[in-house]
């Protein structure tokens, strides 16, 4: 789906240069709508057949094109995109990443994780060009930053080198002009700038509860970024600012509350619960207090069950152990109260396809993850990988989106809750003495949820926003993206949000932005890596690469062949040598793969031209037919309600 020109309506809208309904199926890499937006149109056109990618892809594109639909239904309706078949390659019999699999006699795959966003690949094709030769393509789709040296993107394990050499590489350029800082691609730099923000934010919490609190609004792409902002911040909370937003006091604090603890037990919510009182006792006790107290039911005076853990052996000698234990016990409690809300719809159910997939593992090895970065671990402050499930857990729980209740969860220094956009004033104003956090939709702040928070908040002196990625410049995103450049006031004239304008005057709030950070995409050197470098070195002889650079506007394009053709010159040791540059066009020429060259433009033939349009009407018809279909559905449920 073209996205973000002028025209783009009518590309998106054009005739197919081919039938639809011939399509034996479809690879697709990634949930972005610029790669997967016009499924649903394809199978309102005609097509039936399988949709392969992963299932992480496929769960996600199901949520995004849903969305979009209801947004517009010009290209196709949810009916169309229910209607898409989606096979999940990765639980296909046999399937393992990077190993080629058969689609039909003479044709295989290969699926290569590639970090751009959840369950995104990069695809391989492998087919006979004649009983005795056979040819390879494959298609980049858009690469991550996260590489084998260095994988600053929270998320996603990193991604190879491809294993061989095609005769055929089909590349993105999305930013093949650009060689980032290198502080965009360092975790620690990213993390420093998010706790000075975030530690800006907490100061100015008001100390008294007449004043209000302080707000931290956070627009955010529902698919990958609310997910990459949600590990960092209860990173910095519970690991890096941990000590200084908590205040440790004794648990116990009289010998009398230790010995009524033996008597008569101690809450099981004291000791399972995040505000864990056996938190900060060294392993070995932790162990020893498990060991001594045994959680039961036990019977209050008033006749309600409570689960207690009650110390299991009442000698003198387990007794005094179990006194030393407690005495050392703290009770964490926050000096700021910090609550993060995630209140898009689209958010919440993506969020639940990531918790679900983060945690899968590898066929034949459970202590690898499939799609996760090793490096998590250690972010999160977990002790294993099992622990790192548990956070996963919690962190992504979601809440199924519209009309479900809120979910919250409590950690030591914060709460997260799920919720819809309505419920979240009501929640941000029963408690005024907070800092409160929101990620809504969407990142261009031009729709969504985050609008009404952005008229609430942009006016207020006390409240921060923070921008996370790419935005054009005539977006609200783009437009406050000039304020934080000075910190101070921004261009005179008028912010245009959805329902009202807001003098540039009048925007008090702060302005941060944080986006480079996070952008899911490779600059030059990385897209240069992909082609050239290989796992091994290459075989003297060895077919050379043909690349077809995609996916940029025609400046960057044309810079990055260019980029390409040097390196290609330089002849490096070891490195995938590339016979030919293509830059294609939009006069839909056709490439021979097997003869490896270009078509001369075919004229259309009358009988071509009937038959298109013929199909053409029979599936607008058909289309009709579905939406009369679904209309009767609607008002038969409406009826019954």
């Amino acid at each position: 789906m073209t996205q973000g020109e002028g025209d783009a309506h009518i590309l998106n809208a054009a005739p197919w240069p081919f039938v639809p309904a011939r399509l034996r199926f479809v690879l697709l890499t990634h949930a972005h709508l610029d790669h997967c937006g016009l499924l649903g149109r394809l199978v309102r056109e005609g097509f039936s057949g399988p949709v392969y990618c992963t299932r992480f892809t496929a769960e996600l594109a199901r949520i995004n094109l849903l969305d979009a639909a209801r947004l517009s239904a010009d290209l196709c309706t949810e009916f169309d995109v229910r209607r898409i078949n989606f096979v999940a390659v990765d639980e296909q019999s046999g399937f393992l990443f990077g190993r080629y699999i058969e689609l039909t006699d003479d044709l295989e795959v290969a699926f290569y994780p590639n970090a751009h966003i959840g369950g995104s690949c990069s695809i391989g094709i492998r087919w006979k060009a004649s009983t005795t030769d056979s040819r390879e393509i494959v298609f980049s789709g858009d690469l991550g930053q996260n590489t084998v040296e260095n994988a600053p993107q929270p998320l996603l394990a990193p991604r190879k080198p491809l294993p061989t050499t095609p005769d055929y590489l089909v590349v993105e350029s999305t930013y093949g002009s650009r060689v980032r800082d290198a502080a965009e691609c360092s975790k620690v730099a990213r993390m420093v700038d998010l706790e000075r923000i975030v530690t800006d934010a907490i100061q100015r919490v008001p100390s008294d509860k007449t004043q209000g609190g302080a707000c931290l609004v956070i627009p955010c792409f529902s698919i990958h970024r609310v997910q990459e902002l949600l590990v960092d911040l209860h990173s910095l909370f519970e690991v890096q600012l941990k000590d200084r937003i908590l205040a440790l006091r004794p648990a116990f604090q009289e010998s009398s509350h230790i010995e009524q603890a033996l008597q008569e037990g101690i809450r099981a919510t004291r000791i399972m619960g995040p505000q864990n009182i056996l938190s900060y006792l060294p392993e070995s006790d932790r162990e020893r207090f498990h060991e001594m107290f045994k959680c039961q039911e036990v019977i209050s005076p008033d006749g309600k069950a409570k689960d207690m853990f009650v110390l299991a052996d009442m000698s003198t000698e387990r007794k005094e152990e179990a006194r030393e234990i407690l005495r050392r016990t703290v009770r964490p409690s926050p000096l700021v109260l910090i609550r993060i809300f995630v209140d898009s719809p689209m958010s919440n159910r993506t969020t639940v396809v990531y918790q679900r997939e983060l945690c899968k593992r590898e066929v034949g090895d459970p202590q690898r993850c499939l799609y996760r970065n090793p490096a998590l671990k250690d972010h999160l402050g977990a002790h294993n990988e099992t622990d790192v499930d548990v956070i996963i857990s919690k962190l992504f729980a979601g809440n199924g989106g519209r009309d479900m209740q809120p979910v919250v969860h409590s950690f030591l220094t914060y709460s997260l809750t799920f919720c819809n956009p309505w419920e979240t004033e009501e929640l941000i104003d029963a408690k005024l003495d907070a800092l409160n956090i929101v990620l809504s939709g969407s990142g261009m702040a031009d729709v969504g949820p985050v609008t009404m928070h952005l008229e609430r908040e942009l006016p207020n002196p006390r409240s921060v926003v923070l921008l996370t990625g790419y935005a054009p410049q005539s977006s609200v995103a783009g437009r406050l993206r000039r304020f934080s450049n000075t910190g101070a006031t921004g261009p005179e004239g008028m912010l245009r949000l959805p329902s009202k304008g807001l003098p540039d005057s009048e925007i008090r709030a702060g302005i941060e932005d944080v986006g480079p950070y996070y952008s899911g995409h490779t600059d030059q050197v990385g897209l240069l890596d992909f082609i050239f470098k290989t796992i091994g070195p290459t075989e003297g002889g060895e077919t050379a690469t043909t690349v077809f650079v995609n996916h940029g506007d025609n400046e960057v394009r044309g810079l990055f062949r260019t980029a390409i053709v040097a390196r290609a010159a330089e002849q490096r040791q070891g490195e995938r040598p590339v016979k030919a540059v293509e830059v294609p066009g939009r006069d839909r020429r056709w490439f021979d793969l097997n003869e490896g060259q270009w078509l001369p433009p075919d004229p259309e033939s009358p009988e071509e031209t009937r038959d298109q349009l013929l199909i053409r009407l029979y599936m607008e018809q058909r289309r009709t037919n579905d939406l009369l279909s679904e209309l009767l559905r609607v008002t038969r449920n409406r009826g019954r309600e």
